[in-house]
């Protein structure tokens, strides 16, 4: 862990419970010392016991000047007002007031010098966070001090089977607009950018070859990523990144008709089976085929033993949806060893399955299934916006009888950001998190959170 703090009459502690040895390292307790006059470095005349107007508690993926405090600013951001916040989706936003700390709508007692996460505000494994508190005394003096720090990685489940995660990245068809010929690219270039940050932190990379219907290793080039016998191999332990880029060499035009999300689908599941079977996995046992029910006997590889996490861009989550309900029949333990230690989460960003209602033309064809919250996913999280104009298409809640996610959150208000406002993939060096982009803008808010 690093701190780095001002010395003035505001000095950070540091986020205690991000040990090996804690039992919820995911839900620290941040601390900071609020210095009187009689301490080294204190503030003259001030008692901090009686002396707090107001203190600030910001928790961010993003460092100083990128989104961790109201003021930072991005390109693409309106006029500018005094009291914006423009970044609003950070991890934690808390104010201490009056003995009371306040927070996404929850108050509780407290003193001005420390603040427990709550349970809904629970950190990502193997992530950097950025925070900062703000102390105003009750004469007005003000004073600021910045932190950062790093969650650790779980250890592997078993240490010659499993990754640290797998994660897939899925996208889908976007309605072509000649005004706006780079969304398309701009979405497979945040795709691209999530992969990339793992694989820097030492995570390998595949990518589905709809040639060969299996996922082969890549290497980075640019922004993108190319075919590389010679690329780095997944390693027990470390994060494996699956880019699911089914509609590659494929024409736009001849997807326009229903059953191809689905038919993707079954291509990328059988491509996960064969790669799990590479992998250590099997089918059938030195007694045969079948077990005394009849149903044919399978043991999961290092993929479906890992902690798994899909994340499904636009009809990307019509896609991921189908796969997740396929292992749900066929591998209803995939996401961990046992049934006792499973994690299998489902990030939705901006899910859209198109019906013959939307839009006109072609794409009224296509007839998607329902976007479904199956059984099997131990924890889905929804990130959606419905300021799309044209053929920009909007996210929604999915909040239904068959598809609730266990966190839905609207971007509508995000800042003054443009109508174009699409939700993105930021990512966390282990797992895929969730970034807002505008069409016209370079970066975007994130927040990457797990319960």
């Amino acid at each position: 862990m690093a701190i780095a703090s001002a010395r003035n009459w505001l000095e950070l502690k540091g986020p205690i419970g991000d040990s090996k040895n804690d039992s919820t390292p995911l839900i620290p307790t941040f601390k900071w010392d609020l210095k009187g006059e009689d301490e080294f470095c204190g503030l003259p005349g001030f008692n901090p016991d009686t002396d707090v107007s107001e203190v600030n508690l910001y928790v961010s993926v993003f460092p100083q000047g990128e989104g961790l405090l109201p003021g930072d600013r991005w390109s693409g951001l309106g006029s500018a007002t005094t009291e914006q916040d423009y970044n609003p989706n950070r991890v934690l936003t808390a104010k201490w007031e009056n003995g009371t700390w306040t927070w996404n709508g929850i108050s509780q007692a407290g003193s001005p010098e420390e603040f427990t996460l709550s349970n809904d505000r629970m950190l990502t494994a193997g992530q950097k966070y950025y925070w900062a508190v703000e102390a105003e005394t009750d004469k007005g003096e003000k004073t600021t001090a910045f932190g950062n720090f790093e969650t650790l990685l779980p250890a592997p489940m078993n240490s010659s089977n499993t990754f640290s995660s797998v994660t897939v990245l899925t996208r889908g068809i976007e309605p072509e607009n000649p005004a706006n010929s780079e969304h398309s690219q701009l979405i497979d270039s945040q795709l691209n950018g999530v992969a990339k940050h793992i694989y820097d932190a030492g995570g390998a990379v595949k990518k589905y070859n709809p040639a060969t219907g299996k996922w082969q290793s890549v290497s980075p080039q640019g922004n993108n990523w190319i075919f590389d016998s010679n690329s780095r191999s997944p390693s027990a332990g470390k994060p494996l990144v699956l880019l699911a880029n089914w509609m590659e060499g494929i024409e736009q035009q001849r997807l326009y008709n229903s059953g191809f999300a689905e038919a993707a689908a079954d291509s990328l599941f059988a491509s996960m089976v064969q790669l799990d079977l590479e992998k250590g996995g099997s089918i059938g046992s030195p007694s045969g085929l079948y077990d005394s029910t009849g149903k044919l006997i399978r043991t999961s590889g290092s993929v479906f033993n890992s902690p798994l996490h899909f994340v499904g861009f636009g009809q990307g989550a019509v896609i991921n949806s189908e796969i997740v309900q396929r292992l749900g029949t066929f591998f209803p333990n995939a996401g961990g060893t046992s049934p006792a230690n499973r994690d299998l989460q489902m990030t939705t960003v901006d899910p859209y399955n198109y019906k013959s209602t939307d839009l006109s033309g072609p794409y009224r064809n296509i007839l998607d299934p329902e976007i479904r919250v199956w059984n099997n996913v131990t924890y889905a999280d929804n990130y959606y916006q419905t300021n799309g104009i044209g053929k920009t298409l909007n996210g929604r809640e999915l909040s239904g009888t068959n598809w609730k996610s266990d966190w839905n959150v609207s971007l509508n208000n995000l800042g003054n950001c443009s109508p174009q406002l699409r939700c993105g993939i930021a990512n966390d060096g282990n797992r895929a998190g969730l970034c807002c982009i505008c069409c016209k803008c370079s970066k975007g808010l994130s927040q990457s959170r797990r319960k």
